[in-house]
């Protein structure tokens, strides 16, 4: 097995022409050929993770199958090519399990499916569908070179391209390539966040390294003097550039030149331009600033916009999501398999009459602190409203959910709250429901778990009270 995942990985790098899990700024629409190269990773994909039928689908353009010859059935082909269809459609991960295990995921007008012949661990049909989006998105990438090759893009072009950007990331995409283009160069855009102040790579141009998108540029890095400074600083490694030991020695040294991103005198963030920074000609250097002059004035809106809107979906009192963030992140569930976990300080007016308001708001960011260690990366911990709180679980079942509500529990009794000297100990009451489990409906989850919660209240508090099971096909919408 592992021998055919290193293969899969260097023929996937050469589909994609710059390596996996890139997005294209722009998707190609032409009707070019599937390479041979990606009808081989896509047959090592499937055999790498035991499948018997995988397929590429594009829009407007070809489609690719590989399938067992042995094992496969016409209705497990047509099984594939539903699915990736459905993903194409939405530009989402999707999973079947009946009767067999089935993924799909699509990448910027790319859907590549696995089907396996009958049901599989998680971890195996998660692993197969990241592969499956990795080589989406080399295909697409790869797509996005050819189409931009035959239409090439001026540099104007982009920048009009920004103008009509609605959100921070497709600007960040449309600037990034405009610098690209115009000094035939890989660049990044690294944006300052509103709230925090730390600066945060954004995106990098067509052809860069997606694996910096998400990193931070540490205090004193080329990056940070650069916004502080409002003018360009050099960096010779990207360690220099971003402030990091360089963890991945595979990518080399990277060395580059961190240009100031200001909306008059208001920073912004910075764009970097990879590449020896004393080859970097005056000219393009002037050009480069025009751009940026142009482009932050828009990028500095679009943030703004987006701030407001993190605003509205985020509680004062603790820094979480509040209701209308409860809502969005259920919307953004790819699966039909999910936890909603409610959570209830006990006897939270005591504590307000006997120490004060003051010392309740504390009890309310004290289980919220709580709340965020005994969490996964992507769990998601909301106050609804007062002292009750939410728990969205994605991807995880009545067992596991159970599991985390008895952990969140122990840890706030046994965490009691410091307050002027004094231990204020706490509890608190949880309900559990799941979906496929406690009901066949996401919309149901909320108003499940909260009676299951209720019930915790009636039933003595501090205590952990799991929803009834249900049966039935699961409901997304």
């Amino acid at each position: 097995m592992s021998w055919l995942l290193i293969v899969l990985a260097v023929a996937a790098a050469a589909v994609a022409g710059y390596g996996l899990g890139r997005r294209p700024a722009r998707p190609s629409t032409g009707t070019v050929p599937l390479s041979s190269d990606a009808e081989h990773v896509l047959d090592l994909l499937r055999r790498a993770h035991g499948a018997v039928v995988g397929v590429v689908v594009e829009n407007n353009g070809p489609t690719l199958v590989t399938a067992d010859g042995e094992r496969a059935t016409p209705q497990q082909t047509d099984r594939a090519m539903a699915l990736a269809r459905v993903a194409l459609a939405d530009d989402r991960r999707h999973r079947l399990d009946d009767p067999t295990v089935a993924v799909a995921a699509a990448s910027a007008g790319v859907a590549v499916a696995i089907v396996f012949p009958g049901l599989v661990a998680d971890a195996v049909a998660e692993r197969a569908q990241a592969d499956a989006w990795r080589l989406a998105a080399g295909v697409a990438d790869q797509r996005a070179l050819d189409d931009q090759r035959r239409h090439p893009i001026s540099p104007a072009d982009g920048l009009d391209a920004l103008g009509l950007c609605e959100t921070v990331d497709s600007a960040a995409i449309a600037l990034c390539q405009s610098v690209a283009r115009s000094v035939d160069r890989t660049t990044a855009l690294v944006l300052r966040d509103e709230f925090s102040g730390v600066l945060g790579l954004v995106r990098v141009s067509l052809g860069g390294d997606r694996r910096l998108e998400g990193t931070s540029a540490l205090p004193g890095s080329a990056v940070a003097r650069a916004v502080e400074s409002d003018a360009p600083v050099a960096g010779l490694s990207l360690q220099e550039l971003l402030g990091h030991p360089r963890s991945d020695r595979r990518r080399g040294v990277e060395a580059g030149l961190a240009f100031p991103v200001r909306d008059g005198r208001r920073p912004v963030g910075a764009l970097i331009v990879f590449g020896p920074p004393d080859r970097l000609e005056s000219d393009d250097r002037e050009a480069v600033e025009r751009v940026l002059f142009t482009a932050a004035p828009r990028v500095a809106h679009l943030l703004a916009v987006e701030a407001r809107e993190v605003r509205a979906r985020t509680d004062e009192l603790t820094g979480l999501p509040n209701r209308r963030g409860l809502e969005r992140a259920i919307t953004l569930l790819e699966s039909g398999r999910a936890a909603l976990l409610m959570a209830d300080l006990d006897h939270f007016k005591r504590v307000n009459d006997r120490f004060g308001h003051v010392a309740g708001d504390a009890a309310l960011r004290h289980l919220a602190g709580l709340l965020k260690r005994a969490l996964r990366s992507k769990d998601v911990a909301v106050r609804v409203g007062g002292e009750e709180f939410a728990l969205w679980l994605p991807d995880a079942d009545l067992a596991v959910a159970t599991e985390v509500a008895e952990r969140v529990r122990s840890m706030v009794e046994h965490t009691p709250l410091q307050w002027n000297g004094q231990e204020i100990r706490l509890t608190c009451s949880l309900g559990v429901a799941a979906t496929p489990g406690s009901t066949t409906t996401v919309a149901n989850l909320y108003s499940t778990a909260d009676a299951a919660l209720y019930r915790a209240k009636e039933r003595g508090r501090n205590r952990v009270e799991v929803a009834p099971s249900a049966q039935g096909p699961v409901i997304l919408d």
